[in-house]
């Protein structure tokens, strides 16, 4: 829809591959007990910290609405320095670069 302003437009795909993904469709875990806090996770490389920051304000709102009642864990990038203060903030730096070893590591 964007080509009536340029034509030179690109779309470029995606490149997640499904296929390395297969274990996280179909080995999901059971809903953890009522009494256990929400996780809330997020995935993604270092080169997405300025999402995160994007984000910020939400997720302190949601720290500061439900304290220990939910959980943020991060996996790759590291959480916003303001959240590091939080007690029920979560984060594993994998140290992964290549791309098939990460999806097996976060699969299990």
């Amino acid at each position: 829809a964007l080509n009536v302003y340029n034509p030179h437009i690109y779309i470029f795909p995606n490149y997640i591959d499904p296929r390395l993904w297969h274990r996280a469709l179909t080995h999901l875990e059971p809903e953890a007990p009522d009494r256990d806090p929400l996780v809330i996770g997020y995935q993604g490389g270092r080169g997405h910290i300025p999402d995160l920051e994007t984000i910020l304000p939400a997720l302190i709102h949601v720290l500061q609405r439900y304290g220990p009642r939910v959980k943020l864990k991060f996996w790759g990038a590291p959480p916003p320095e303001a959240l590091r203060v939080w007690p029920n903030i979560e984060w594993l730096d994998a140290g992964l670069t290549d791309y098939a070893a990460f999806t097996e590591y976060f699969q299990r």
